[in-house]
């Protein structure tokens, strides 16, 4: 006979921003309410000062001289979120400790806004291969208004990470949001998981691809938090995402270290069947 240790793993997340914004709170409430993911984060207050909040984890002390320029540090966390701020504000350490990051297997998330993509002058940088989409600071825009969003039909049934949010989208009349980054042609392999109605056409609003043995994401708007305040079914859509986008990115399953559970739905309503994958590491 052979003991089993259950042990519940945490999944650290980095959230990397100029300021306490909107963005912030409403993605750490939505991941919060996951007592499994912890959101460490870190903040810009002037040129050579941040601000550290959050989870803290032994040996990320150097996160109040800004964002890691190690692969050592970033590598306590599973998942990186990066704010909208301009390509300047890196330097090449941290770029590259970026990089390999995401190349040796790990996730990194790139949130729109006026400073974001080609608008932010990250074409020709050492990043840039992490965007799912061509930058041009020439051909990138950064637009304000009502844009409609949709579940492209490729993406329907072929990405777990939209799953539960695009059952919930495609019930509604229209949900809208009100900023979108114009962004180049998708790279090659890269996938559109949402779109936006730009004048009449699609533009790629949420896409990911597959980086080395890592993923990157880009969320081409700053203003998807507001559906937390739009309606209670598209804040839970909005929750959804999140928390199914670090979950999925970082292929975590709950335990994983002895003992790995996969349920086949995120919650379940009382007296509703649930079905659960056990597989025991090694």
């Amino acid at each position: 006979n052979f003991g089993v240790e259950v042990r519940q793993d945490t999944l650290h997340v980095l959230f990397f921003a100029q300021e306490l914004g909107w963005d912030f709170s409403m993605i750490r409430k939505e991941l919060s309410r996951d007592p499994s993911v912890e959101l460490t984060a870190l903040f810009r207050v002037s040129e050579q000062r941040f601000i550290v909040q959050g989870s803290r984890q032994k040996g990320d002390e150097q996160l109040e001289a800004g964002f890691p320029a190690s692969r050592e540090v970033l590598d306590l966390f599973r998942c990186v979120i990066v704010g909208s701020f301009g390509a300047s504000q890196w330097n090449q350490d941290q770029s590259k400790a970026l990089l390999e990051y995401v190349q040796d297997g790990g996730a990194v998330v790139f949130l729109g806004g006026e400073h974001s993509f080609g608008a932010g002058g990250y074409a020709g940088t050492l990043i840039e291969p992490l965007f799912p989409w061509r930058l041009s600071s020439s051909a990138s825009a950064f637009q304000v208004g009502q844009f409609g969003v949709s579940v492209p039909p490729a993406a329907l049934g072929s990405s777990s990470i939209i799953a539960e949010a695009a059952k919930i989208i495609s019930q509604q009349d229209a949900p809208t949001i009100e900023s979108v980054n114009v962004e180049g042609p998708l790279k090659p392999g890269a996938v559109t998981l949402l779109e936006a109605s730009v004048s009449g056409r699609p533009v790629p609003l949420v896409c990911i691809q597959r980086y080395g043995q890592g993923q990157a994401m880009a969320v081409a708007s700053n203003t998807l938090w507001r559906w937390c305040r739009s309606s209670d079914t598209l804040k839970e859509a909005f929750g959804y995402f999140w928390r199914q986008t670090v979950k999925n990115m970082t292929g975590w399953e709950e335990g994983q270290r002895f003992v790995a559970v996969k349920w086949d739905q995120e919650q379940y309503n009382p007296g509703q069947s649930g079905l659960a994958t056990i597989s025991i590491a090694g």
